[in-house]
């Protein structure tokens, strides 16, 4: 599980991250509901997100992070009943958003027993640019990748 330090200096909870920096949130945040997912710090600068993706090869995911988004997408067939379709819950798509709130980058990812498990590492030397997110309008800027 990951753990929130006491920082003095900021005078609350924050997550501290490897280039020395805290952080109120975590390093990603879900921008639309997700089923359940882990994300645990692994390394000191190094997180691993797990989500389930039943009926998936780890050919059929595409996984990027850029503009401060992390993307997951994927098509496959595999959940195809054939028959008369009487409740569609595996409709063989995966679109999932994340925003990072810290330069990230995916250092890999993987596809094993129907669960993603991507690797994250933080990209310190990477551009960032200050903006207020339209689901946080109101709450204070989040240093995002660009």
């Amino acid at each position: 599980m990951l753990e929130l330090f006491d920082n003095g200096d900021l005078g609350s909870r924050s997550l501290p991250f490897a280039d020395g920096t805290y952080s109120d949130t975590l390093p990603l945040v879900p921008c639309d509901p997700v089923g359940a997912f882990n994300f645990a710090r692994i390394a000191q600068d190094r997180y691993c997100l797990t989500l389930a993706v039943p009926g998936f090869d780890e050919e059929d995911i595409d996984v990027s992070a850029k503009s401060g988004y992390l993307r997951i997408s994927g098509v496959t067939s595999q959940v195809e009943c054939g028959g008369d379709v009487l409740h569609c819950g595996l409709d063989g798509k995966l679109d999932i958003t994340f925003l990072m709130t810290h330069p990230l980058e995916v250092a890999e990812f993987e596809v094993r027993s129907g669960l993603l498990r991507v690797i994250l590492r933080e990209h310190p030397g990477a551009g960032v640019e200050t903006v207020v997110p339209p689901r946080l309008a109101g709450a204070e800027a989040l240093v995002l990748a660009a």
